[in-house]
């Protein structure tokens, strides 16, 4: 299970686990589908009437071969694949970005986790709103429903649009503004942090042991979480923030002009099935075609077989080639200020203040808990010396 998880930030996932990873995520994919959005149905209403009752089977067989796999795998990887959207969400996502892109992209992908996690009623809002629109459109073939999809996307596309424009015009910086607020409070009252400190303290295995074996185990854990601490306020202030924020935006852009062609791609479709008449066709045009046709249009060519005609058909048109001027201007801005990085001095010496306030804060609890000096304990006692050298090697290779 371990090997599985991956614990060493510094080696590649093993091929083997790979595979398991790609079971696990087509597992996923294929359940979602066939139980949430019936993707099953829509597609088998093309075979021959006699052959619809595949459609009451399908789910069945589905069953059968996740209860296959589990079958033939060790009760902890049948855990794994149970809970894989969680751990995918929590572990393997960011240990992957620490492992590429350091803590700058990890910084943004917890500020991004962080932000869903605290507005959960918008966040569960809009997956209700998306979900829903997907799937009226995949088991419908109503027009109203495509033509609030078109409504819809295009309010979430330029929203995206808007933020990401707007962010291009500020230096670059560490840490999303809901984790830099929770760093003033922590750096005001490093006490805010005592029931994080209490529940990595106590333990409920704990409870059996003599008192004595207890104290050293809670005080291990203490001195443990003090130097993950200290050892993040030391090394944060070597942090070169320069590669780690062109990689970040590298990442970014193809995001953008991934889902730039996506709903370029979507819209023009949609608008084709509502309203034919919009396009001039020499054919019955597919998906394909359409994609064809938006990159096209973005990198201001144009296709025979495809031609807009109506007045939306066309402002989609001078909306879809108007985005290379919007890369053009990201890249500009963001060269321009990926060499400002007074906004990341800021952030690392904000942490490190948060670091060395919640050092001492726990330094003190363990003294009046259980009468003891932190640094008289890792001089003392061999096995959290160790512990305390292992960990201080991995976060160093992580920073």
């Amino acid at each position: 299970m371990t090997t599985f998880l991956n614990l060493d930030f510094d080696k590649d996932i093993y091929w083997k686990f790979f595979r398991k990873h790609l079971l696990y995520t087509l597992l996923w994919f294929l359940g979602i589908s066939i139980f949430v959005f019936r993707v099953d149905s829509s597609l088998l209403k093309m075979l021959p009437e006699n052959l619809l009752w595949i459609n009451n089977v399908v789910p069945f067989v589905f069953i059968a071969i996740v209860l296959f796999v589990m079958l033939r795998t060790r009760w902890y990887y049948n855990f794994s694949l149970v809970f894989y959207p969680l751990l995918l969400i929590f572990w393997f996502v960011p240990k992957t970005i620490l492992n590429k892109g350091k803590i700058y992209l990890l910084s943004g992908y917890a500020n991004f986790i962080y932000t869903r996690i605290k507005r959960y009623k918008s966040s569960i809002v809009h997956i209700v709103l998306l979900t829903s629109i997907i799937l009226l459109l995949v088991i419908t073939d109503s027009d109203s429903i495509r033509i609030i999809s078109i409504v819809y996307f295009s309010f979430f596309y330029f929203k995206i649009v808007l933020k990401y424009v707007g962010q291009s015009f500020q230096p670059a910086q560490l840490f999303g503004a809901n984790i830099d607020k929770t760093l003033d409070d922590l750096i005001k009252s490093p006490e805010h942090s005592t029931k994080i400190i209490k529940s990595f303290e106590h333990n409920k295995t704990d409870e059996n042991l003599p008192e004595d074996e207890r104290n050293f185990k809670r005080i291990k854990r203490l001195i443990i979480a003090n130097s993950i601490v200290e050892i993040l306020g030391t090394n944060l202030n070597s942090f070169k923030g320069k590669r780690a924020f062109v990689i970040a935006w590298v990442y970014q852009l193809i995001g953008f002009v991934l889902l730039t062609f996506t709903y370029y791609t979507f819209i023009n479709l949609e608008l084709y099935i509502v309203t034919p008449e919009s396009f001039k066709t020499t054919l019955e045009p597919s998906l394909f075609d359409f994609f064809y046709y938006t990159m096209k249009t973005v990198t201001f060519g144009n296709i025979e077989s495809i031609v807009p005609v109506s007045v939306l058909a066309r402002i989609i048109e001078i909306f879809s080639f108007s985005t290379v001027g919007v890369f053009i201007f990201i890249i500009v801005t963001s060269v321009i200020f990926s060499f400002r990085q007074d906004k990341i001095s800021a952030n690392i010496q904000k942490a490190t203040a948060v670091c060395t306030s919640q050092n001492d804060f726990i330094s003190k609890h363990v003294f009046a808990e259980y009468k003891v000096d932190i640094a008289t304990v890792l001089l003392e006692t061999t096995s959290i010396r160790e512990s305390v050298g292992n960990i201080k090697n991995s976060l160093e290779r992580i920073l």
